[in-house]
């Protein structure tokens, strides 16, 4: 695991980033954090406590917390003061067909749910902007981390190599088997082994925030397959069909 990362058990955060104002943390599977249609009552409250407890415990604000209604897009959105809460206990209040959450307000705790896809996190620290990212092979299609970058300059003046990036727990090339058509899709990060084929959307992700203008040296990975380490994190290909593991960022107030 990288070195700037601390494990509790439930967890791990980006301790590295914690001493510059930025909280960022993904879960273990100790809970499923996800809201979904045919729960019933009960089960939902199961839920909403399982994240307050959770991010509590990761010193992030449940009151301040904001959840995408993710559709493996590449829609990028700005979220400020005023959003505070949506999604936490209601899925229908959650920000709208989005798969990346960009911040400049210390507090809001932007949230991520994840089952193989990547949690993705960027930080500018010059410009104290953050942004996290929900990237699938879709998304990750779409180029969704670069039109987060773009995001963060246009709407910040963020410069690309002031942006620091983070990959979390994802599926692997280890187990990330794919059909012929992800050559086409994806050239330079498809991998033959005998007859099968299997995609690196690690390296993917990491090509296309180097394309951005984000030094090779700002990027980094936890190298965690959702796949292998499925005692750890949900795995969709894992059989875990609904289950999501919950990743969260904030700024920290200074």
């Amino acid at each position: 695991m990288h070195s700037g990362i601390t494990v509790l058990s439930a967890g791990f955060f980006l301790s590295q980033w914690r001493a510059q104002g930025v909280g960022a943390a993904c879960s273990f599977r100790a809970h499923d954090y996800a809201l979904r249609a045919g729960q019933s009552a009960a089960e939902q409250l199961a839920v909403v406590n399982a994240r307050e407890r959770w991010m509590r415990q990761f010193a992030f604000s449940p009151e301040h917390a904001v959840f995408m209604n993710q559709t493996h897009g590449s829609a990028a959105m700005v979220v400020a003061a005023a959003d505070t809460g949506r999604g936490l206990r209601d899925p229908a209040q959650a920000v709208p067909q989005c798969d990346a959450l960009l911040c400049a307000t210390p507090g809001i705790a932007l949230c991520a749910l994840t089952a193989d896809c990547a949690p993705v996190f960027l930080f500018d620290a010059a410009r104290r902007v953050i942004a996290l990212v929900h990237a699938g092979w879709r998304g990750t299609r779409q180029n969704i981390v670069g039109r987060t970058v773009e995001s963060m300059c246009h709407t910040f003046a963020s410069a690309p190599e002031n942006i620091r990036v983070f990959l979390g727990p994802a599926l692997r090339d280890c187990c990330f088997e794919v059909g012929e058509e992800f050559i086409g899709y994806f050239p330079h990060a498809v991998r033959r082994r005998g007859e099968r084929l299997f995609f690196d959307i690690a390296a993917e992700i990491a090509g296309q925030a180097a394309r951005s203008g984000i030094p090779r040296a700002q990027i980094f990975d936890v190298k965690l397959c959702t796949h292998c380490l499925r005692d750890r994190f949900f795995s969709y290909r894992g059989g875990d069909r609904c289950a999501r593991n919950l990743s969260v960022m904030s700024l920290c107030h200074v």
